[in-house]
């Protein structure tokens, strides 16, 4: 493998060196060990990868919680200290990244745009006024680091949450917050971006309170809502798969399919239809439920299942702005599908019953159900679960 700085690596039955391309110098290199155990490189009972690491969920949140609050502060404390934050990643990492633009927004009043990685070089216009920071499963995504090595040149600060120790990316950030969400092993990524939501949940509250003063009790409860999260992604794991079964039988000939949700449930809604075309390779769209009526309408009818992903009563404002686009498309004779949260009657022509949790948490078991609803389908379609045709698990090129 030839890197970006002119070295390449020399792999032989005896051992291995690094080698500079210009002239063949051996290159002395430190060796960094990490502790990922054996027992990740197994299903451990499942069928596939991407369902065993669906089900590893609750450890990675666990996990999540355990990253040191010095290093969520320090990260906090880069984003209070700069003029402005970019957040970047691409794929499945640009809708976390968008996830933490509406957490930012909505817990600290912080407004930090999120960039796809790919467009981000053109658009970031970063200085030394500037914070970036990058999101990465692999940590050598190609968009992402030149992302991250035109920032540095321009003198930006940069940091990175990153699940693979010692790759690229944690040597180029000068900041890394390391998730320890373990080995990925199919090509799609579910638990590492779980964890990674919940990383920014952190961040942003631990911002709110540099910035507001908030009462220690509202961060006490923010973080035990992010406690009971795995208890709760293990309830919706046991109640939830059968039914998502059968719907994904009921569903698998449906050759267009829309994902829908308004606020923090937008990126739950593109990385759900991310999802659903990743693995089943079916036509699939995430979109602004508001977005609809902008074009989208035209589209809708029986064949095309509309997903919604409806926040609980509690939160008012988004549960009624999503039930006026659900509406919008049962007037057109859509077919609809509703995760909702239990206690809400509703109506759609199939649900997802989600166990009842605060709305901070709420979007991320919707997440959940997507991941299921995408890995049942492809299940009954025969696909090839977990290396898809087409797709590599770290993007490396340009």
């Amino acid at each position: 493998m030839i890197r970006e700085d002119g070295e390449y690596a020399v792999l032989s039955r005896d051992g291995y060196c690094v080698q500079r391309i210009a002239g063949g110098e051996i290159q002395s290199k430190r060796i960094m060990e990490i502790d990922w155990s054996m027992g990740g490189a197994d299903k451990a009972g499942h069928s596939h990868y991407m369902e065993k690491e669906i089900w590893e969920q609750p450890e990675v949140v666990q996990r999540a919680m355990e990253v040191s609050q010095e290093q969520i502060v320090a990260l906090a404390r880069l984003i209070c200290e700069a003029r402005r934050t970019v957040l970047v990643g691409v794929g499945t990492t640009y809708y976390v990244a968008l996830f933490g633009q509406y957490l930012l927004a909505s817990l600290a009043s912080a407004f930090a745009p999120a960039l796809s990685s790919d467009e981000a070089g053109t658009l970031a216009l970063a200085d030394e006024k500037t914070l970036v920071l990058a999101i990465s499963q692999s940590g050598e995504t190609f968009d992402t680091l030149q992302v991250l090595r035109q920032a540095k040149r321009a003198g930006a600060h940069t940091a990175a949450i990153v699940n693979v120790p010692g790759s690229s990316m944690t040597q180029e950030a000068g900041l890394v917050i390391q998730q320890n969400s373990g080995p990925e092993i199919c090509v799609i990524s579910t638990k590492a971006a779980m964890a990674q939501m919940v990383l920014l949940i952190r961040l942003a509250n631990e911002i709110a309170y540099m910035k507001q003063g908030r009462c220690k009790m509202g961060d006490l409860e923010i973080l035990q809502d992010l406690a009971n999260l795995p208890k709760l992604i293990e309830i919706t794991l046991r109640s939830q798969q059968e039914p998502i079964r059968r719907l994904a039988l009921k569903c698998h000939d449906k050759r267009s399919w829309f994902f829908l949700g308004r606020g923090i449930y937008t990126p739950i809604a593109f990385e759900s239809a991310l999802k659903m075309k990743e693995v089943t390779y079916l036509h699939a769209e995430g979109m602004p439920a508001g977005f609809l009526k902008h074009g989208t309408l035209s589209l809708i009818d029986k064949e095309v299942p509309s997903v919604f992903f409806l926040p609980s009563r509690e939160n008012k404002e988004l549960y009624d702005l999503t039930m006026s686009s659900l509406e919008e498309v049962r007037a057109r004779k859509g077919m609809t599908i509703g995760f909702r949260f239990a206690g809400a009657k509703v109506g759609f022509d199939e649900e997802v019953r989600l166990p009842k949790c605060s709305p901070l948490v709420a979007p991320l078991l919707h997440l959940l159900a997507g991941q299921l609803l995408a890995y049942e389908t492809a299940l009954v379609l025969g696909r090839d679960i977990d290396r898809p045709r087409s797709l590599a698990k770290s993007v490396t090129v340009a």
